[in-house]
């Protein structure tokens, strides 16, 4: 199971520990970590993390952990899948794995705008293609 332990109030971290039977916590992100998701073929988890940027704006990254579970778990590598999502945490995999569906805020919260919502179709693609795998 992943989830976010809260450190402390201004630190979270994605943490991965074994489920149903319990046992030790493993920490994969490196800070300010949330809304962890796991890949359909369990050999990954996707997490966001936020960061300020030079003028103080909170931006939202897109990781992917790649794990093993055997003989115990582990964290192999991780990779940026994406650094340009803006700050929220509103986001989903697809159930097949090869589609993601994020809701990034409005550049303007203009009261009375309506919610705009961005879907990315065939970014496993491109992402295959940053990895080495397309």
């Amino acid at each position: 199971m992943a989830y976010v332990d809260r450190a402390s109030p201004e630190e979270r971290h994605i943490v991965v520990r074994p489920f149903p039977e319990g046992g030790e916590p493993t920490r994969i992100s490196s800070g300010n970590g949330n809304s962890p998701r796991w890949h359909p073929d369990g050999g990954s988890v996707w997490y966001r993390e936020n960061i300020r940027d030079d003028t103080n704006r909170l931006e939202g990254l897109l990781h992917r952990a790649f794990a093993t579970n055997e003989p115990i778990f582990r964290v192999d590598s991780i990779v940026l899948v994406d650094d340009d999502l803006g700050f929220g945490t509103h986001w989903d995999l697809h159930p097949d794995g090869t589609r993601a569906v994020f809701k990034r805020p409005a550049e303007s919260e203009a009261e009375g705008q309506p919610e705009r919502h961005v879907v990315a179709l065939n970014w496993f693609e491109e992402l295959e293609e940053r990895l080495g795998g397309g």
